[in-house]
């Protein structure tokens, strides 16, 4: 051009102009592999031969040179790869303020003093339990066996001696409710839950928590005997000969207790005391 000389440079001699950085990048190749600091189109820049991955630490190298600063952002770079091919290893810091869970509530532990004197033992209940399945079994064999639990009281020992049971079986429940003091029945009763099905022509057994006066358990007998089943027997887990006031025909029978008013095993005062293990008298009855 005029004004310019058009000779070349003698060997060795330094460019008068520097083109800027950005000038240095020049377009990729088509299916040329980028590096991790390259934009898309783009050639990276190599790195200073100082600052090799292979001759330095990597946080050496990232203080350094920008282009291994920029490959250190992103994991998947090749410049930043081990020799063995693994990934970088990523820290996760724990939350400095953990979620506690709530706390779960629980029952108020019976008090001692609320408890006297235990009168069966858990494993003598589980042991007598064994022995009624056990006749229970020789007596029905051959044939299909309805369980009537007697809600709430009887639900531990109906289900317990069910599971002894070797015999086809089946259950139903029912409720009832009789007038009277917390402690004592005036045979007055009224259903609050009727059996689900029909037990006519079924081999029917009623499973009692307690028997004590007899007035509840006559007027289920009667109740159920109208509905004209096979059989109809009863089994109760206890029994007080001293409250009885009606005569009745009780085939099975796991204890008999002396006059008190007891607790555990299903039997409850004021809905509590059902969980325990064992057969205890209420404190001050």
């Amino acid at each position: 051009m005029p004004g310019r000389s058009s000779r070349p440079p003698a060997a060795g001699a330094r460019p008068s102009w520097t083109p800027p950085r950005s000038a240095h990048r020049r377009r990729s190749a088509p299916g040329a592999r980028a590096t991790g600091c390259a934009r898309p189109g783009w050639a990276a820049a190599a790195p200073s031969p100082t600052c090799s991955p292979t001759a330095r630490s990597r946080a050496s190298c990232a203080v350094r040179c920008p282009s291994w600063r920029l490959a250190a952002r992103s994991p998947g770079s090749p410049a930043w790869r081990s020799p063995s091919g693994s990934r970088p290893r990523v820290s996760v810091r724990a939350s400095a303020s953990p979620r506690v869970a709530p706390p779960i509530p629980r029952l108020a532990p019976v008090a001692a003093h609320e408890i006297g004197e235990v009168l069966v033992q858990p494993e003598d209940l589980q042991r007598r339990v064994g022995e009624l399945a056990e006749r229970i079994t020789a007596d029905y064999a051959g044939r299909s066996l309805l369980l009537i639990g007697v809600l709430k009281g009887a639900m531990f020992f109906v289900s317990d001696l069910m599971r002894r049971l070797e015999v086809d079986c089946e259950v139903d429940f029912m409720a009832v409710a009789s007038y009277g003091s917390q402690t004592s029945s005036s045979g007055v009763v009224r259903i609050l839950k009727d059996l689900d099905g029909s037990i006519e022509g079924r081999d029917v057994l009623i499973v009692e928590d307690i028997v004590d006066s007899g007035l509840t358990l006559s007027y289920l007998l009667r109740t159920l005997r109208a509905r004209d089943p096979a059989s109809l027997e009863v089994c109760a887990l206890l029994t007080k000969p001293e409250r009885r006031e009606v005569d009745l025909p009780i085939r099975y029978v796991g204890f008999e207790i002396e006059n008190r008013f007891v607790v555990g095993y299903g039997l409850d005062h004021a809905e509590r005391f059902r969980n325990l293990p064992y057969v205890a008298v209420l404190a001050g009855h």
